[in-house]
């Protein structure tokens, strides 16, 4: 069953608080993205969009091994900005932390 909170409503778009996000994304079978309040659903992709940031990553792990840093692709939500949670294609955080990263990537075709 899918968990719903008490939303506001504001031009046929749902309203939420960040730590609303939280806890109703965690909830859910499929990922969304937040910005400003808004809840953003994530599109399933291609064969070849997934193969552009797989290339990406692994040309960044091979360039910065051994300075400190994670990449991720997909699946890890970044805290960019109070109000925005994202899961860009790829991402590439100082080793310590869990936001602001240092490389954020999302692939547009």
């Amino acid at each position: 069953m899918i968990a719903q909170p008490q939303l506001i409503q504001a031009d046929h778009q749902v309203i939420m608080s960040a730590d609303e996000y939280l806890n109703w994304e965690s909830q859910q079978e499929e990922k969304y993205e937040y910005e400003n309040g808004k809840i953003i659903a994530m599109t399933g992709g291609t064969i070849p969009h997934s193969q552009i940031p797989l290339n990406l990553g692994a040309l960044l792990l091979a360039l910065l091994r051994g300075k400190g840093c994670k990449i991720s692709i997909s699946d890890a939500k970044v805290l960019v900005s109070p109000r925005k949670y994202y899961y860009p294609d790829v991402v590439c955080l100082a080793m310590n932390a869990i936001a602001s990263p240092v490389i954020f990537c999302n692939i547009l075709c």
